[in-house]
């Protein structure tokens, strides 16, 4: 169970009125007839002069780099030393616990939710599907969320508050990127002085009456391949040259590339294709701050310090 803690001014987020988002249509160009056969001329004609033609090449995105390869296990080191920036996932990561099941269990419905969760692993359903579902289950009030993270507080991994500070005070930015609710998030975010804009995770919805709504489906943490996608837009935002992600499974770890590095962790929980395949792969958070206290020192033997 989380620890106690009250901190009601982290609930603003669980009050915001619904919102309706209006999607454009997309502009397709048309391409006629004539104009396939255009083109199938003037390639037939290439052919027959012995000439390919050239064909344009595929703009890569704008957070891709130039070298993609499997970094080895030095090389992943030196990126969490330089890097611009650091995302951690939240659950089993973060924190001890995953907070969708103890918002279920908080609400009755722990057993069925877990063996949704299960089903879902098994890749048949999207994470938007799954996340649907299990809220249609246990359909949450604001009132629940606000008394599960008044009464049981998330609790943080041991050294995670250490790292962050430590991260903090290399000028690292620190940002949260959870398939998690923004609300318990937030909580954790305060506790380690993290900017709450640096949170990048799933908005639950209430009606005026406090009943649950529904989440918002625009964030790209709603989806699958949400947290490339966000690590690609920080790239984009902020220009960050090297980012490194952190977290315990499969969704953290497909998150690289667009990220420049991946450290699996299973400290919390152990996930044995994480485990497997991860180049760098840690129990705990020591080995990050020992890393971290290694180039300061090699650092200050060059008369250069933090």
């Amino acid at each position: 169970m989380f620890a106690s803690s009250r901190k009601s001014s982290l609930f603003s987020s669980l009050f915001q009125t619904p919102h309706i988002i209006c999607r454009g249509s997309s502009r397709n160009r048309v391409i006629s007839g004539s104009d396939i056969a255009a083109s199938s001329k003037v390639s037939a004609q290439w052919t027959r002069l012995g000439l390919s033609e050239k064909k344009p090449q595929e703009q890569k995105p704008a957070y891709a780099t130039s070298d993609q390869r499997m970094a080895s296990l030095s090389e992943l080191k030196e990126i969490f030393r330089k890097a611009d920036a650091v995302c951690f996932d939240v659950d089993s990561t973060v924190i001890k616990e995953e907070g969708i099941d103890e918002l279920a269990k908080f609400c009755g419905v722990g057993d069925a939710v877990a063996e949704m969760t299960r089903r879902a692993m098994g890749g048949s359903l999207t994470f938007r599907a799954a996340l649907t579902e299990r809220l249609a289950l246990i359909r949450p009030t604001r009132e629940q969320v606000q008394a599960l993270i008044t009464e049981h507080p998330p609790r943080l991994t041991e050294g995670i508050k250490e790292l962050v500070h430590k991260l903090h005070q290399r000028n690292i930015q620190v940002f949260l990127i959870s398939g998690g609710f923004h609300s318990i998030v937030e909580h954790v975010a305060t506790q380690l002085d993290i900017p709450l804009t640096n949170i990048y995770a799933n908005r639950l919805k209430f009606y005026f009456n406090g009943e649950y709504a529904g989440f918002d489906e625009t964030q790209l943490t709603a989806e699958s391949g949400g947290k490339g996608k966000v690590i690609g837009l920080l790239k984009e935002k902020y220009g960050f040259r090297k980012i490194v992600m952190v977290g315990d499974g499969a969704t953290d770890m497909e998150a690289c590339p667009p990220a420049d590095g991946f450290i699996g962790f299973g400290g919390n929980v152990t996930r044995q294709q994480v485990k497997e395949k991860a180049k760098w792969y840690i129990t705990d958070f020591e080995e990050l701050l020992r890393e971290l206290d290694s180039d300061s020192i090699k650092m200050n033997h060059n008369d250069i310090f933090y």
